[in-house]
């Protein structure tokens, strides 16, 4: 299958406001970037530089700039804190280590505004389980 950059750029958008939000580990994004290698057979070169990235740092920084330019950030304020009510919601922030960006009532709450970030996630990422009652 062939890829389309725009959508290539638009999921990686979206991961990397998910990385940065503490929504995933490192390893759920090495998995997505493999899933990715798996379907499509006309990825950037830059996709495999990427999974050979061992170690976790700033991952996205290996992204050459005629590509990186395209990705960025489009979430709202809101929307960033619903991913971080999904990283609530998955146990990666919890009472005793909270988020330093919002608390996780307002987290929750943001989340509950929008259901879409949820589904995204779903979408993006189908191989993470999310074992709360919806």
């Amino acid at each position: 299958m062939k890829v389309d950059l725009r959508t290539l750029y638009e999921n990686l958008s979206f991961i990397m406001d998910a990385k940065y939000s503490g929504t995933i580990h490192f390893p759920e994004l090495i998995e997505w970037l493999y899933r990715q290698i798996k379907i499509y057979s006309d990825l950037p070169t830059f996709m495999y530089d990427l999974i050979d990235s061992h170690e976790e740092g700033d991952i996205f920084r290996r992204i050459p700039l005629p590509h990186s330019k395209y990705i960025y950030t489009n979430l709202s304020n809101s929307e960033h804190r619903a991913l971080i009510g999904i990283a609530y919601k998955r146990g990666l922030y919890t009472k005793e280590d909270p988020c330093d960006v919002c608390t996780e009532k307002t987290a929750l709450k943001n989340l509950e505004k929008n259901p879409h970030i949820l589904e995204r996630f779903k979408q993006t990422f189908p191989f993470i389980k999310l074992e709360w009652g919806e």
